[in-house]
């Protein structure tokens, strides 16, 4: 007679579900909405909790996912609420598949007192739409960011007291409603301006248009703008501290007051190439001496082919994105500029072969001899021929800057060539670093770094202190047949 074995079932604790509601509508708050109505499904423990949630952020509503979600939803307030577009290009809906609830949706946000509401649009082309006058007239906003705002006047009324932070993809056509909008907000400390509309909108502006962007505390301002008319953008924020222009010329740019307290500046100018004209290089300079006394500085090529003697006095941080290497001449003359500049950061988008540069080691500049750092980027698709010049140019730094401390040299990015083998990308990578490693180095226990899609490698005066792909190796065991790279070529950096 077989002896009966006792049946052991054994179950896992559901840590989570005994965790207090208020942790658990917290952990709500940080999912998608749809996915937390999911979670009723889970147990009698769930059902319901979506409802007071603090944060909702919403993808693509339906009509019928609005109306539930207003009839059901609870919480008081709202901390932040997200709505985000795939679009569809509807002239009629302004490009948003856009329900006809969703302006009731955002009432019901707007009486709760939201303080973060985001309504974005992803894969869309420039159209716009309106949205209604009580989002302007929440006190409670402290961040604000509206995507294809239009078909606003002068005649909507704005409460923003408290509001800190501004996005807007807008129209030009709203720049007389929107200076009103940036100037009648106490505590706004950043904003974000984005116009990437197709000319459609342009046609009724005639030459260009005139806007005004004016308010007192604003710390950081971003203009970000593919509008190619002629137009006049004045700005006057006295306490400005962050400015990052993207821009398409001729849109000219006016400080009408120095902003005095500005540390950082990234200004890039797209299709915008020399020669000008006089009025333009007399506009262009204007510009740049206003911002003269900056900490920190990010440019364009085309800065320096402008050839401006501009004096950054101030300037220890300057990041230059270069595309071809016979700009290298320019960039050593923007050095000359950057008297106490300590960090050199050099973003290459494209090497070609042009003229050797003219300077050599011998005659480095009094600026280049004190930076400390210097960080070169390329992409993938631009170092497989290394050129003669660009060779030169890190020649041109390692040998004569004396207290070099660091060098860093990355490679990623760019096109990917699926003809080329693995072993060949390797090969090519292994390539460049042999030549960065037998540049002549002057400084004495500089930090060198390579870093790759298959190299990573970095050290001071001792070879082990050499990494590759994050493993710590001695420098003998970094053979030819292994890496393409073998020790006598890292005994050329390892020992200055």
């Amino acid at each position: 007679m077989g002896v009966k074995r006792k049946r052991t079932t054994t179950t896992k604790e559901d840590r989570l579900s005994s965790l207090p509601n208020d942790i658990l509508i917290v952990i709500l708050s940080r999912l998608q909405f749809q996915s937390a109505v999911v979670t009723e499904t889970l147990s009698r423990r769930w059902r319901g909790l979506w409802k007071n949630a603090t944060s909702v952020h919403i993808n693509n509503p339906t009509s019928d996912l609005i109306s539930s979600f207003i009839s059901q939803f609870k919480s008081p307030v709202v901390d932040s609420f997200v709505v985000e577009f795939e679009c569809k290009f509807n002239y009629l809906t302004g490009g948003l598949n856009w329900p006809n609830s969703m302006d009731s949706l955002l009432r019901v946000i707007c009486d709760r007192n939201v303080r973060e509401l985001s309504i974005r649009r992803n894969n869309c082309l420039s159209l716009f739409r309106k949205f209604q006058s009580f989002i302007f007239q929440t006190r409670s906003l402290v961040s604000l960011e509206l995507c294809s705002t239009r078909n606003l006047d002068n005649t909507t009324r704005i409460d923003l007291p408290n509001l800190k932070n501004l996005k807007l993809n807008h129209s030009p056509s709203l720049y007389g409603w929107l200076g009103t909008l940036i100037k009648t907000c106490p505590s706004l400390e950043e904003l974000v301006l984005v116009c990437d509309v197709d000319d459609i909108y342009l046609r009724d502006l005639g030459s260009g248009y005139y806007f005004k962007c004016s308010n007192q505390n604003l710390r950081r301002l971003h203009i970000h703008s593919s509008c190619i008319t002629n137009s006049k953008f004045v700005i006057n924020t006295p306490k400005l501290e962050y400015l990052d222009v993207r821009a398409q010329n001729p849109v000219t740019y006016f400080f009408e007051e120095e902003p005095l307290g500005l540390l950082d500046a990234k200004i890039i100018m797209y299709d915008f190439y020399p020669p000008l004209t006089k009025d333009e290089k007399t506009i262009i300079s204007k510009f740049y001496e206003t911002i003269r006394n900056v900490r920190s500085l990010k440019l364009d090529f085309r800065f320096v082919l402008y050839n401006m003697p501009i004096v950054f006095r101030n300037a220890t941080r300057v990041t230059l994105d270069m595309k071809m290497a016979y700009h290298i001449n320019f960039v050593l003359s923007l050095i000359d500029l950057c008297p106490v500049l300590d960090v050199l950061t050099l973003n290459f988008k494209n090497i070609c072969k042009k003229p050797r540069i003219s300077q050599t080691s011998d005659d480095v500049s009094t600026s280049a001899r004190v930076i400390r750092r210097v960080e070169i980027e390329t992409c993938w698709d631009t170092y497989n021929k290394p050129t003669e010049t660009f060779i030169q140019l890190v020649e041109y730094l390692l040998s004569g800057v004396i207290d070099l401390k660091q060098f860093r040299f990355s490679v990623g990015g760019g096109k990917d060539d699926p003809n080329k083998s693995e072993r060949y990308k390797r090969s090519r990578e292994s390539d460049l670093c042999k030549l960065i490693c037998k540049c002549p180095m002057v400084s004495m226990g500089c930090e060198v770094e390579f870093k790759g899609r298959y190299l990573k490698m970095f050290g001071k005066t001792s070879p082990k202190a050499w990494k590759l792909n994050g493993e710590e190796v001695m420098a003998k065991s970094l053979n030819k047949e292994n890496y393409g790279i073998d020790e006598h070529i890292l005994s050329v950096v390892c020992t200055n």
